[in-house]
């Protein structure tokens, strides 16, 4: 086989043509290169999302829809508890307003958000892009940590009431404490909820309407009229709101 060995350049121009044909050669390697880890992160940004999303659509967003619904309910429970532990009722009868009382104790998932940033994906996202996807999953976070103190609290109280004769003076102290810890993590999980809701809505993935439907029928046909869509005091803003779930997670 015969090799043709390269010709030297004779003159500046023809040197010059060679080193233009060398760089050109150059940026369209380079310019390939990229073209194909662009579409390669355009790839990874929509599973990404496509995960977020499903994430917040099936699974925490119709939980956050039932805690918004039943909160007005958990708390008229509360209620009734607490007036039986001040006004000195049974032991049985308050045992038995606590047993009814049963918040539905989930978790809350960050999986496809945890991911999404592990593998870089998230910055590659615009800010703005980036903070629409980061807020309901920050109020998730916050959600499921509560979750599991109102959980915590509810067997904390459900332990002294068992037992002969009235409750003592230091049971009963103990009880209004714990009922009054369950009434601020429901209402704190209510509007957590809603936050999270709302902003998984403007991110593009919100519970779906006939989800919605369904969980409030369901809920009606268990605790009656007391359960309603839930909405937020005027009082709270997304930006204060934001703060003190930021200042939770940090503790």
């Amino acid at each position: 086989m015969e090799i043709h060995k390269p010709k030297p350049a004779h003159n500046l121009r023809e040197f010059l043509s060679e080193i233009a044909v060398v760089v050109i050669g150059i940026v369209i390697a380079l310019g390939g290169e990229q073209a194909l880890e662009a579409v390669s992160w355009h790839e990874k940004i929509h599973v990404a999302e496509a995960a977020m999303r499903r994430e917040l659509q099936n699974d925490d967003g119709p939980q956050a829809v039932v805690r918004e619904d039943l909160r007005g309910c958990f708390k008229q429970q509360l209620t009734t508890l607490r007036q039986a532990i001040i006004a000195r009722a049974p032991r049985n009868q308050i045992a038995a307003l606590a047993a009814a009382y049963s918040p539905p104790y989930r978790t809350w998932d960050q999986r496809s958000y945890q991911a999404a940033l592990a593998a870089g994906v998230t910055g590659r996202l615009s800010a703005e892009r980036f903070n629409a996807w980061s807020q309901p999953f920050l109020f998730a976070a916050a959600i499921d940590r509560l979750n599991g103190e109102e959980r915590n609290t509810l067997i904390d109280m459900q332990a002294i009431l068992p037992g002969p004769g009235p409750l003592s003076p230091e049971e009963g102290q103990r009880a209004l404490r714990d009922e009054m810890l369950l009434e601020r993590a429901n209402d704190s999980i209510a509007v957590l909820a809603r936050l999270m809701d709302d902003t998984a809505v403007q991110a593009g993935a919100g519970a779906p309407a006939a989800a919605r439907r369904s969980l409030l029928d369901l809920a009606r046909s268990h605790f009656g009229d007391c359960a309603r869509p839930f909405e937020l005091p005027k009082s709270v803003g997304l930006n204060s709101a934001q703060l003190m779930t930021q200042h939770d997670l940090e503790l």
